[in-house]
Formats: C-alpha cells, sequence, structure tokens
C-alpha cells in the first residue's frame, strides 16, 4: 500500500517532464504549463523579430523589392500552371508594362485565351502589390508622425 502510494506520487510528479515535447517543460505554481519557445538554434528564449507569418522583415523586403526578368516571369507563371494541375492550359505571352507584365493564359489545343493576368516586376499579382505599397505608405507615415511628436 505504501510502496503504491510513492510510486503514484513519484509518477504524478515526474510524468510532465518525462512526457515532454520540448516546448512544454514544468508547471507552474497554478498548475498550468510553462512554455519555453525555441530558437533558431534550438535555444531557449532567442528569438528574432519575425514578421506576420514567421518570415524574417528583412528577407521579405529583399523579396518585395527584387525585380525579375520578362523569362524569368514566364518561368515561374509556367510553374504556377503545373501547380493548378490543369494540363489544358499554357503561358502565351508575356508583356512588359509600365509596373510589371501581363500574363496571357491560353488553352494548348486552340490556343484561345482564357485568362490574363498583370503581375509586377517581383512576380506578384498587381493588386496585391498595389495593396501592399498603400499599407508601407500608410505605415511610414504614421512612423514619421509619431517622430515628429
Amino acid at each position: 500500500m505504501i510502496i503504491a502510494a510513492v510510486l503514484a506520487a513519484t509518477t504524478a510528479v515526474a510524468a510532465p517532464v518525462i512526457a515532454s515535447d520540448g516546448e512544454h517543460q514544468m508547471k507552474g505554481e497554478r498548475g498550468e504549463r510553462a512554455h519555453y519557445m525555441k530558437g533558431e538554434r534550438g535555444e531557449r528564449g532567442k528569438h528574432q523579430m519575425k514578421g506576420k507569418r514567421g518570415h524574417d522583415r528583412a528577407q521579405m523586403q529583399q523579396r518585395f523589392d527584387r525585380e525579375f526578368s520578362q523569362e524569368e516571369i514566364q518561368t515561374l507563371a509556367e510553374a504556377r500552371l503545373i501547380m493548378k494541375g490543369n494540363d489544358n492550359l499554357q503561358i502565351g505571352a508575356v508583356e512588359p508594362t509600365a509596373e510589371g507584365y501581363t500574363i496571357s493564359i491560353v488553352t494548348k489545343a486552340e490556343g484561345a485565351l482564357v485568362e490574363t493576368r498583370e503581375v509586377a516586376r517581383n512576380g506578384m499579382p498587381m493588386e496585391r502589390y498595389t495593396k501592399a505599397l498603400e499599407h508601407k505608405a500608410k505605415r511610414e507615415a504614421r512612423k514619421a508622425e509619431k517622430s515628429g511628436q
């Protein structure tokens, strides 16, 4: 009986530590688990500032500022079509515009136009790119306003 009680008490205390998944380590005073997140190399408590989806902001800015050539946009558009899985479509013409490129999607059999898409020079859909620029301008205006006060 005493052995069973000692065994039960030991198991209850050691179980959270033994069953740890590496993210949750200890129980706090109120019984909730303390969360310790791992950094880039597994060190606890060492985090970099990340963007909304976990991307490094500098890396996101580099992708945003990048400019692809007409041939690279053609390749990227073809890759997107392959990923969509519709074997009846292909990329027609990729034409440069003032802001980016116009991509024509046509049928393989007849070459009939299915859709045209506008993309920025970085390959981002033009509508999304324009919204991102507007958001960036608003954010910079708020920053300037705060620093001017």
